[in-house]
């Protein structure tokens, strides 16, 4: 008979001497445990399965040495550039906020979700405007990109593909290439 094991993986940076970290639920908490590097897939799931003990004398205890894997940051993966923002930039932000948002967002009846995402923007927006002439770092955008992505991660897959292309468009417009993995750690891979 299989249990029903609730699992999250996260990436581990490379100085925490592991591959893997794990949320597991044990008698109904979630902890964070590491996975031995070397484990093959069907090893890791063997290993979650057992409460306190692993193969090969691995323990999730053993593994912790005192670190804790959800405090894992993707922002600390971003590579820091300056940001040319001048008066063009701040009007094309201006811009993009009093524009339409996710018009081509799929289903029935989206308009609560439309709304709710078009929101989420526009607060993102503001606060852009707020710092970004000041202090005009690829760092200091994603810092403020990443509140309004926490905020969709329960959306549909949908919501957040839109809501991703909508966050793209004001990279394009601060001339940022790449978010070093901060979207695709939120978004789930768009």
């Amino acid at each position: 008979r299989v249990k029903s094991l609730n699992v999250n993986v996260f990436s581990c940076r490379p100085d925490d001497g592991a591959d893997l970290c794990i949320t597991r639920c044990a008698k109904g908490r979630f902890r964070p445990v590491t996975a031995p590097a070397a484990f093959s897939t069907w090893h890791l799931l063997c290993w979650l399965h057992r409460p306190d003990s692993a193969i090969s004398g691995h323990s999730p205890n053993e593994n912790l040495r005192g670190r804790s894997c959800m405090s894992y940051d993707p922002l600390s993966e971003v590579i820091d550039e300056p940001l040319t923002v001048d008066a063009r930039v701040l009007e094309q932000l201006r811009e993009y906020r009093l524009a339409s948002k996710l018009p081509h967002l799929p289903g029935i009846d989206v308009t609560e979700e439309r709304d709710r995402l078009r929101e989420n923007l526009d607060n993102l927006v503001d606060r852009l405007l707020c710092g970004v002439e000041q202090n005009p770092t690829k760092r200091l955008v994603l810092a403020q990109f990443q509140p309004s992505l926490k905020a969709v991660e329960g959306e549909d897959t949908e919501g957040r593909d839109h809501f991703g292309m909508e966050i793209e468009s004001i990279m394009d417009i601060l001339g940022i290439d790449s978010s070093n993995g901060l979207l695709n750690h939120y978004l789930g891979g768009m």
